[in-house]
């Protein structure tokens, strides 16, 4: 019996031949363009260093600026009460009153209508006026 030859077929795959340690470890895919490049990688540093220290110097400033404003606050708060006291007790109720209020009695005039005064606060300078009245004993 004589049989017949069989055709030949060929049979193509697609697969990869990959070595074992490829397939343990899969590769890994960047998720955006720096990290990509590399080049753009700690960026955001630079710009937070810098943002702190503004806001340190915006700080600074604004402590600097609240403490001059108290230190000129006192010292008209000074020379209103010296301005007072000077009105009734003269020249003299007027030091007391600035040096109670840690200052000291730079000017001190006098008229018939009032008196006025210069007091000095930790190198603030402030200027006061007092007028006297006459004012009606209270009922009581």
């Amino acid at each position: 019996m004589t049989t017949s030859p069989r055709p030949l077929t060929v049979v193509r795959t697609n697969r990869l031949m990959r070595s074992s340690s490829a397939r343990s470890e899969p590769k890994s895919v960047p998720h955006s363009p720096s990290e990509s490049t590399g080049s753009q990688r700690g960026a955001a540093l630079p710009v937070v260093v810098l943002g702190m220290v503004f806001m340190l110097l915006i700080s600074v400033l604004l402590v600097g600026l609240a403490d001059r404003a108290s230190d000129r606050s006192r010292a008209q708060a000074a020379a209103d009460a010296a301005a007072l006291a000077g009105a009734v007790d003269g020249r003299e109720g007027a030091a007391a009153l600035a040096e109670a209020n840690s200052g000291q009695l730079m000017e001190f005039e006098s008229d018939q209508v009032g008196v006025s005064v210069v007091v000095e606060v930790d190198g603030h300078r402030a200027q006061a006026r007092a007028e006297r009245r006459l004012s009606p004993h209270p009922r009581g």
